[in-house]
C-alpha cells in the first residue's frame, strides 16, 4: 500500500503537525514540523522511501558525512551522537523529533576514463560527463541514521521549495507529491 504524507499525520495543533513512523521493532516513533509566522509556503514536507533516500545520500559529492552515508546499521549505531537520537525518539508523541532538513540537487561531474596498460597501470584517455541526483543535509543526520538503523520504510523530511522539494519527491519520494507546511495546515 502506497503511503502519502497525509496518511501518517497523527496530530495537529495550532502550530505543529506530528507524524507517526513505524520502525522494525513494531514501535511507532513521532516526528513533527512547526508552523512559523513566515516561510510556511517555502518549506515543504516530502515522504521519502528509506532505500531511495539512502541511495541519493550516498551519491552526495561534497559530503562531510561520507562514513555515515556509506555506513551500515553497525556503523550508525556506533556513531557518538546516536544515543541522542535514541533518547529523542523515546519521548513519544508528547515531544516529537523535528524533521531532518535536506536539499536535493542534480550535479554534473567529469568522470575520468582510463585505459588499462599491462597488469597494474592505467592511462587517462579522457572524461565523460555524468549527471546524477543527490541529497545533502542542512540538519538531521543523526535522527536519519537512527531511522535507517531501525528500518523505517519511510519517513518525512523538510525541504525548501528552491532546494529541490519537487526533485526529491520525484527521485526519492514514496509518491511524487509533496506539500508545503502551509498546505498541510489547511488540509
Amino acid at each position: 500500500m502506497m503511503k502519502e504524507i497525509t496518511d501518517i499525520i497523527i496530530q495537529k495543533t495550532i502550530d505543529r503537525i506530528t507524524f507517526e513512523i513505524p520502525v522494525s521493532s513494531g514501535r511507532t516513533v513521532y516526528m513533527s514540523i512547526k508552523k512559523y509566522n513566515y516561510c510556511n509556503d517555502e518549506r515543504c514536507v516530502v515522504l521519502v522511501d528509506s532505500n531511495r533516500f539512502l541511495k541519493l545520500w550516498r551519491k552526495e559529492p561534497y559530503s562531510i558525512h561520507t562514513k555515515l552515508s556509506m555506513g551500515t546499521p553497525k556503523v550508525w549505531t556506533s556513531d557518538y551522537k546516536y544515543g541522542y537520537a535514541e533518547r529523542g525518539f523515546s519521548y513519544g508523541i508528547n515531544n516529537p523529533v523535528p524533521l531532518a532538513d535536506v536539499s536535493c540537487s542534480k550535479v554534473t561531474i567529469n568522470q575520468p576514463i582510463y585505459e588499462s596498460k599491462f597488469l597494474f597501470f592505467k592511462t587517462l584517455i579522457g572524461t565523460r560527463k555524468e549527471q546524477f541526483d543527490y541529497v545533502a543535509f542542512t540538519n538531521g543526520v543523526t535522527r536519519t541514521i537512527w531511522l535507517l538503523a531501525n528500518e523505517a520504510l519511510f519517513f518525512p523530511v523538510e525541504c525548501r521549495v528552491g532546494n529541490g522539494s519537487e526533485r526529491l519527491a520525484l527521485v526519492g519520494g514514496v509518491t511524487r507529491s509533496y506539500f508545503t507546511v502551509e498546505e498541510l495546515f489547511e488540509i
